[in-house]
């Protein structure tokens, strides 16, 4: 499966370029993404531009929560799943734990914690752990070890297919991810991530915690 995916606002699909081609593609997405993702899916990154149709607000919802009709969205780049962060301490743990009990975590690496910023925020990231467990499996075990608790989750991977000028397509608005068509998927790295914290910009970018 192909997936697409929005970046924000305070990006130019030649600054998201520039700066993934320096720190690789992250990008924060509801839980339930990543149940329904594989490991090496490509991810096609666009920039809405607004849509074409009626907005509609389901009854008895606030306006953020509206959904478009189709419009206008231009297709820059792409990048393909190979690691993934689920953003609590405490269901991390839980999780590889269980994991290593499986046999499923073929290697862990330590790192010094590192900052990693960019125009939508920042986040602190520590080491990481290779597994053999699908996105499928990992998305199950996480939801069960938070008990309910929400918390978010982030995929990584290399930038790819970059397309000179954007590609104009049609497409539906979402925060997460869309399906746009068949695909093989095949990846390099299967990484569960430690993210210490990760901050993203509304307004004005946090203060972010001192390093050790």
């Amino acid at each position: 499966m192909e997936w697409l995916h929005y970046i924000g606002r305070r990006y130019t699909p030649e600054s998201f370029i520039a700066e993934a081609r320096q720190h690789g593609v992250a990008r924060r997405v509801p839980a339930w993404a990543l149940g329904t993702v594989k490991w090496g899916e490509k991810v096609w990154l666009a920039q809405w531009k607004g849509s074409k149709g009626v907005v509609t607000v389901a009854e008895g919802k606030e306006p953020e929560e509206k959904r478009f009709a189709k419009g206008r969205a231009e297709i820059f780049a792409s990048f393909t799943v190979d690691r993934v962060s689920i953003e609590d301490p405490e269901v991390r743990a839980k999780l590889l734990e269980e994991l290593s009990q499986e046999g499923k975590v073929t290697a862990t690496s330590g790192a010094a914690p590192t900052m990693v910023r960019r125009k939508c925020g920042y986040y602190i990231q520590g080491g990481c752990a290779s597994v053999t467990a699908s996105l499928e499996e990992i998305a199950e075990k996480a939801r069960r070890l938070s008990g309910g608790r929400k918390f978010h989750v982030a995929l990584f991977g290399p930038l790819a297919n970059i397309v000179t000028p954007p590609k104009e397509v049609m497409a539906p608005f979402s925060q997460g991810l869309i399906k746009w068509g068949p695909g093989d998927a095949e990846a390099s790295a299967r990484e569960l991530v430690e993210i210490l914290e990760h901050k993203v910009v509304w307004k004005t970018l946090p203060s972010p915690k001192p390093v050790a």
